[in-house]
């Protein structure tokens, strides 16, 4: 569905709909879209949220404001652009204000707050939109945390994946990736440090709650695939152990399969049902 027909209205960088009429509001559910994903598929997935009683919120990803190899293009943002959002989760009591910007709380399992991230590129505004929140001395009250597709590593493996994906002559796309791969290895062992890289700032918002300029409090669910080429799942993997380590609450669910951000389109049924089961709630999409 195109915002124009949608039930969506623009609210400052964001995109926010009541729930379905004839649903209890359960709270707040805030989807950070993948890098250049458009409205009309990012709402797809706010279609379980307000049939389920959630008020959602989109905020999506684009390519022009947001970039995958300088951190500060992606900091060089106005700050004021998330200030009609973050008044209105207020009003909602989805925000609170911080007793210290360095204050860990521990997590918990249930919030009337939902954080639904694709990708690295959700990963990206996630971490924009706490920094921000942390610049006014607030936080969100902790939340449910669902992890699509991500996080990743800056690494040459997930590399070759991000910019041999539209090349669909298979020989050209194996010597691409040979080539690829060998320039990415000597980049990041002699250039660049794969930890200043903004996928690897990004991923540290979505599995440690030890950041401090910003944090996002609550338990886990991470949904990837073995057959992901952006985001491949040894790196999701790595991820999980490290937020385990970190003592958070951890849930993962491994589709067989599926590509990209494409968990919910081959796997429907058993996706919504592992939501709706972390969500503390028994739900089918419609989708």
């Amino acid at each position: 569905m195109r915002l124009e027909e949608s039930p969506y209205n623009a609210l400052g960088a964001s995109f926010v709909a009541m729930p379905e009429l004839g649903t209890s509001k359960k709270g707040v559910a805030i989807l950070f879209g993948w890098l250049d994903g458009k409205f009309q598929y990012v709402e797809k997935y706010g279609k379980y949220y307000r049939s389920s009683g959630y008020k959602t919120v989109i905020i999506l990803c684009s390519s022009k404001t947001q970039s995958v190899l300088s951190m500060s293009k992606t900091d060089n943002l106005d700050v004021s652009e998330f200030d009609p959002l973050i008044q209105d989760l207020a009003l909602e009591k989805m925000i609170e204000t911080s007793v210290s910007s360095t204050s860990v709380p521990l997590s918990t399992t249930t919030s009337p707050l939902v954080i639904h991230a694709f990708s690295n590129g959700g990963l990206f505004r996630l971490r924009q939109f706490l920094k921000i929140l942390n610049a006014q001395h607030k936080s969100l009250i902790n939340a449910s945390v669902i992890l699509d597709s991500c996080p990743g590593k800056a690494s040459p493996t997930s590399g070759v994946g991000f910019l041999t994906s539209g090349i669909k002559n298979p020989i050209a796309k194996r010597i691409a990736a040979a080539v690829v791969y060998t320039g990415l290895s000597i980049y990041f062992s002699a250039f660049a440090d794969p930890k200043q890289h903004p996928i690897h700032l990004s991923a540290m918002y979505a599995v440690s709650e030890k950041n401090l300029d910003g944090n996002l409090v609550g338990p886990r669910l991470f949904l990837y695939s073995d057959r992901d080429e952006l985001v491949p799942f040894k790196e999701v993997e790595d991820w999980i152990l490290f937020a385990k380590v970190e003592g958070l609450q951890v849930a993962k669910v491994k589709f067989s399969g599926s590509s990209h951000v494409k968990h919910a389109v081959m796997y429907p049924q058993e996706y919504w049902n592992v939501v709706g089961e972390f969500l503390g709630k028994q739900h089918l999409s419609n989708l």
